[in-house]
């Protein structure tokens, strides 16, 4: 995913082997929050947020044992179970529904 050289294989390293050229990548995904807990009956993911992050949007929810899990997130509520349309602030304790059963200590992600 980065241009590579052939450095000294071919020839003495020169100019052309440096990278000064300033490139970056993109990202096209933003981490949103860890997984604190799922409570299997209720079907209620407990998430601390660290970026925005609203209702409508789909996300990717990675557990610790490789399954990866996308869901669209049609509510989203605070730490009081009160309705939220955008999770504005980092740190915050956030709930969603999910049905699946998610693991603890997941990442979450959204894509951009």
């Amino acid at each position: 995913n980065r241009p590579n050289s052939t450095h000294y294989y071919f020839h003495e390293a020169d100019m052309s082997d440096q990278y000064y050229s300033g490139t970056q990548e993109a990202s096209n995904q933003d981490f949103i929050g860890t997984v604190l807990s799922y409570d299997k009956d209720s079907k209620i993911l407990t998430l601390s947020q660290r970026n925005n992050f609203k209702v409508g949007q789909d996300i990717e929810i990675m557990m610790p044992s490789g399954k990866v899990v996308s869901y669209h997130i049609n509510e989203m509520f605070d730490k009081d179970m009160n309705p939220l349309d955008v999770a504005r602030h980092p740190e915050e304790t956030i709930k969603l529904k999910v049905n699946d059963f998610i693991e603890d200590n997941s990442f979450i992600r959204v894509k951009i």
